[in-house]
């Protein structure tokens, strides 16, 4: 068995069995970056609901951007949304809530990153309006950095019932 193969298997069978896996600091420190911003650019994008601040949260969009939403009294089958979709449902939103002082709290969030410019986050989504907590939801979101700035590429979002 050549030194490579000896090496991979090693590797493999030491971390499998339960082994520490030991990162360079540099390592351990551009993903604590990668989870800081994450967490700020969300609360950032959710921040745009409560202000009612579309441009906001379409910039925080990619361009490919899709949405899963199961949302409570629309049936149990998720409902699938494109940017544009999601745009428009948004504008309805902000109507019905203007005047209600809607806000989001991003709550107990959790980021995996992928790489310096992927990550995923999962996090609860608690709902107030008028200053009392309506609802909360669960979701998950796909993130990338595109142009240094990070964006929603994918979001699934199961409300409770």
């Amino acid at each position: 068995m050549d030194r490579l193969m000896l090496a991979l298997l090693l590797t493999f069978a030491g971390t499998s069995m339960g082994a520490a896996v030991v990162e360079p600091a540099e390592v351990a420190l551009a993903r604590q970056d990668v989870v800081d911003e994450v967490v700020a650019f969300l609360g950032d994008y959710y921040r745009g609901f409560e202000l009612a601040d579309l441009d906001r949260m379409e910039a925080g969009m990619s361009a490919d951007f899709t949405a899963t939403l199961v949302i409570p009294g629309r049936g149990d089958a998720p409902i699938h949304y494109d940017r544009a979709a999601l745009l428009d449902g948004l504008r309805q939103a902000f109507a019905y809530y203007a005047g209600k002082r809607p806000r989001m709290e991003i709550r107990d969030v959790i980021v995996l990153p992928r790489s310096r410019d992927e990550a995923v986050a999962f996090f609860a989504m608690h709902f107030h309006q008028d200053g009392r907590f309506v609802d909360a939801a669960l979701s998950i979101a796909d993130l990338r950095r595109e142009d240094g700035r990070w964006k929603l590429s994918r979001l699934y979002e199961n409300k409770r019932r």
